[in-house]
């Protein structure tokens, strides 16, 4: 059973979230309306090597309202999906090491956390981890019971090094823990758990409804989404990554079948630490009933 705070306890078939574990590892209160906290927003700290657009992203942002920080409005131009993904390949080919650019060098300590005091369950369920870079969490979803973990990567060179990396990680069973080379839109299987940080933020604000979408369709009937979001930063026209709300997460995951279970604002002690007081946690869960979603 799941507990939040106020509201009814909810069946879930993955993850535990207790009372205990929200009060006395968060040290936060749960915000029923699903409305978030204001971020006391300091300087802009850029931690991804800037990649340039062909074309302005114009109406990216609507800052006066409050709850669309970050939020694509229909007005910028489609983007060419395959030319855009091909940039990443840029980056690993070269040879990107780990602590360089957007490789932090380990997981969150927030995703740590909530594997550690159970909010978040993986053991005896298969997980996905779509731009999963060096396949950190892919190994702490796999040392923490997982019975598979699969990373994916559009770059050809990231999934050969992270699956590299996994095998030379100790307590990690290579045979339940790779990375494959893929398009996330284009994949085609299905999960108990599924794992997105520096993923949603690294794509194109026109590809996030379609982000929900395919979400929808690899989580199981009462699996799990954990969104770790970031960067939740000054509005900015620029990117990746883009800026993002929790906001643009609750404005596409319901629609597809979620609903939100847990969202609270990460305590920075337990971020990385260029990444601290701009990251919420957000958990989803996949009705079992997609109806429910009409």
């Amino acid at each position: 059973m799941i507990r939040v705070p106020g509201k009814l306890s909810l069946s879930v078939t993955v993850g535990v979230l207790s009372q205990s574990s929200l009060n006395s590892h968060f040290h936060t209160k749960h915000c029923p309306s699903r409305r978030v906290a204001v971020i006391k927003q300091g300087p802009l700290t850029s931690f991804w090597r800037p990649i340039s657009m062909a074309s302005p992203i114009k109406g990216l942002l609507n800052t006066s309202d409050p709850s669309a920080r970050g939020a694509y409005d229909g007005t910028a131009a489609e983007v060419d999906r395959d030319a855009y993904h091909s940039r990443w390949e840029s980056m690993w080919a070269p040879g990107l090491v780990a602590g360089q650019a957007f490789d932090a060098g380990a997981s969150s300590g927030a995703l740590l956390h909530a594997l550690e005091t159970g909010l978040v369950d993986v053991r005896d369920k298969t997980c996905f981890v779509p731009g999963c870079g060096r396949g950190y969490d892919v190994a702490s979803m796999a040392k923490k019971g997982a019975s598979a973990a699969i990373g994916l990567e559009i770059s050809t060179t990231a999934a050969r090094d992270a699956n590299t990396y996994l095998a030379g990680c100790d307590g990690v069973d290579s045979d339940k823990a790779k990375v494959v080379e893929g398009d996330f839109f284009k994949f085609a299987d299905t999960f108990d758990v599924g794992y997105d940080y520096t993923f949603f933020c690294a794509l194109h604000p026109t590809m996030r409804a379609d982000w929900a979408v395919t979400w929808g369709r690899l989580i199981k009937p009462g699996g799990m989404l954990v969104t770790l979001i970031f960067p939740v930063d000054p509005p900015r026209d620029d990117g990746p990554p883009f800026c993002v709300h929790p906001d643009n997460y609750t404005a596409v995951l319901p629609p597809n079948g979620f609903e939100n279970i847990y969202l609270e604002k990460v305590p920075e002690d337990i971020s990385h630490p260029k990444r601290a007081g701009r990251e919420f946690l957000g958990i989803w869960r996949r009705k079992l009933d997609p109806a429910a979603a009409l």
